[in-house]
């Protein structure tokens, strides 16, 4: 089963990942620097992923950027991190969510009044019901 996570969460992952990319930076002078590097590359680019997407440009930058084994990619690497962190902070992916999630669930409230004009009440009962429920649990979450 899935843990539930806040958004707390996903600021202290970032705030790891970008704790591995400084410590790559400083590697680079010596001989694990690579193996620092990518071991900040793997954990930023599976967070990413599983965030937002392989087609996210916060993805799609972070695989363009940290490509070379030098000091620079691990810092433009480290600034996207810190770009994402900033969009959790300031709570603009929580805003899209509730955005997306209002539009989705507006589209249940149409279809549940329509099957309730067209006789269909049981029909139109359920989906209210499971639109509460799902609503009272994005609340929560």
């Amino acid at each position: 089963m899935q843990q539930s996570r806040d958004i707390n969460d996903f600021i202290v992952r970032c705030d790891e990942i970008i704790n591995l990319g400084n410590k790559a930076i400083q590697s680079f002078s010596m001989p694990s620097g690579s193996r620092s590097l990518s071991h900040f590359r793997s954990a930023a680019l599976s967070f990413i992923n599983m965030t937002f997407g392989q087609t996210h440009s916060y993805y799609t930058q972070f695989l363009a950027k940290t490509r070379n084994e030098k000091a620079a990619s691990a810092q433009s690497g480290v600034g996207i991190m810190e770009a994402i962190r900033g969009e959790f902070q300031g709570g603009w992916l929580t805003s899209a969510r509730i955005l997306i999630s209002a539009e989705v669930f507006s589209d249940y409230i149409e279809m549940a009044a329509y099957l309730l004009r067209e006789s269909y009440k049981d029909a139109a009962d359920e989906i209210e019901a499971v639109c509460e429920r799902v609503g009272m649990l994005a609340l929560i979450i």
